[in-house]
C-alpha cells in the first residue's frame, strides 16, 4: 500500500485514461506507474493503482484527496486511499 509509494483510485469515470489520472496525481510528487484495471476487452474497471516514486508522496496524496476531495474534469468524485 501507501508504504510502498501506491495507492488505490476507485470510481474513475468510463472515459478517464491513465493521463487523465497521471495528470490529477502529479501535483504530489513523481509517478513510478499508473495502472487502470482492465477487462479482458480493453475497456477498464472504473479503479487503478497509482505509484509515487517516494511512499511520502503518496500519504500526502491520499491526506488532500481522500474523502471524495479528488474530481476529475466532468467527472464524479474518486475514491482514493
Amino acid at each position: 500500500g501507501q508504504r510502498e509509494g501506491k495507492i488505490f483510485v476507485g470510481q474513475v469515470p468510463p472515459w478517464a485514461s491513465e493521463q487523465h489520472l497521471a495528470h490529477a496525481f502529479a501535483a504530489f510528487g513523481q509517478l513510478r506507474e499508473v495502472a487502470l484495471l482492465r477487462r479482458s476487452d480493453g475497456t477498464h474497471r472504473g479503479c487503478a493503482f497509482v505509484r509515487f516514486n517516494r511512499p511520502d508522496d503518496a500519504h500526502r496524496a491520499v491526506a488532500v484527496l481522500g474523502g471524495g476531495r479528488c474530481v476529475l474534469e466532468g467527472g464524479a468524485p474518486l475514491k482514493v486511499e
